[in-house]
């Protein structure tokens, strides 16, 4: 199935069925570091992403988060430095 995550044309990042993205400062194998994750300053900027949920089914979630993983110091119950009120993995 399509599964995992893509990128594409350097600036393209394809989130498939039960993937998951972090962007960081540099790519590298193993685990990451919390310093690691990028720390996006958009304060007087803009961001912006197109969601193609097309071909999604009833009962899909398509979410985006900005979350502060770099200023979080530990790790989470899926072992990355994600954190939210629900939990989510």
């Amino acid at each position: 199935g399509n599964f995992g995550v893509r990128v594409t044309h350097e600036k393209h990042v394809s989130a498939q069925m039960w993937g998951r993205t972090y962007m960081a400062e540099s790519c590298g194998t193993g685990p990451i570091h919390h310093t690691q994750y990028a720390a996006l300053k958009l304060m007087g900027k803009s961001l912006q992403w197109t969601t193609d949920v097309s071909a999604a089914k009833c009962g899909c979630n398509a979410a985006f988060y900005l979350a502060a993983m770099r200023q979080n110091r530990f790790p989470g119950e899926c072992h990355d430095y994600y954190c939210d009120a629900n939990k989510v993995c």
